[in-house]
């Protein structure tokens, strides 16, 4: 599935994706960016109160 959309948007004259592909798309994609998403917030709050981090970083 994955490798199928990734050729319709990269082959400029393939086929057009039907409603099902597009939702079976979307609901594959979608869980991977919200866990990244989620663990980018998580880690910068953790970054950001981290002593150990200000200490290494620290000028």
């Amino acid at each position: 599935m994955m490798l199928r959309s990734i050729s319709i948007f990269v082959e400029p004259g393939s086929e057009n994706m039907t409603g099902d592909e597009v939702v079976a798309l979307v609901l594959t994609i979608l869980p991977i960016v919200a866990t990244a998403v989620v663990w980018m917030i998580v880690w910068m709050s953790y970054v950001r109160k981290s002593t150990r981090v200000n200490q290494t970083f620290d000028s």
